[in-house]
């Protein structure tokens, strides 16, 4: 049983290796977008309910409230489901509950 497991890891670490190798592109910390990236492009996607939601959430985590009420009520008219509308709802309340606090 050991080796088996011995051969199963110089396995995966083979095949891993030849992935680095092949493109390590892909494999470079932060090789995505970055939050500056995204917010220098905000304009792009004014009319997007999951940008908007997640500047809102963005500025929400970050202690930006009023910021992120004002991304949460442009959120709201552009939720396509239930789900997405009573989410953005419940934010907006938390964001103005916070507010008055």
């Amino acid at each position: 049983m050991g080796c088996a497991l011995f051969a199963l890891g110089i396995g995966v670490g083979i095949f891993t290796r030849n992935g680095f190798r092949s493109a390590p592109e892909a494999y470079e910390y932060g090789a995505g977008p970055r939050f500056a990236d995204i917010f220098a492009r905000e304009s792009e996607f004014v009319g997007n309910y999951g940008a908007q939601f997640y500047f809102g959430s963005y500025r929400l985590v970050h202690g930006d409230t009023k910021q992120a009420l004002g991304y949460f009520e442009r959120a709201l008219p552009l939720a396509r489901s239930f789900t997405e509308r009573k989410s953005t709802e419940m934010r907006i309340k938390a964001c103005r509950a916070k507010l008055q606090r």
